[in-house]
């Protein structure tokens, strides 16, 4: 993931395994944001996202998933 922070993209990026899905979550738990690229390169528009905190909930196409804090800045 990168650049974190940011104020225009985030670019989400996993060499060998396919991103299945990316769900972005607002400080208050609410989705503001949910992507089904299955590709190993994912950029999202952080523009249309207020300034602040927000987790991303990352799964892969073998099922393993991890969650990632990033900023708006």
């Amino acid at each position: 993931l990168y650049p974190n922070p940011t104020r225009d993209v985030w670019i989400f990026v996993n060499p060998g395994t396919a991103i299945k899905q990316i769900q972005v979550f607002d400080a208050f738990g609410k989705t503001v944001l949910n992507l089904k690229p299955n590709s190993t390169e994912v950029e999202i528009n952080a523009q249309i996202l207020s300034q602040g905190l927000y987790l991303a909930k990352v799964i892969l196409t073998n099922h393993s998933e991890t969650t990632v804090k990033i900023i708006k800045q």
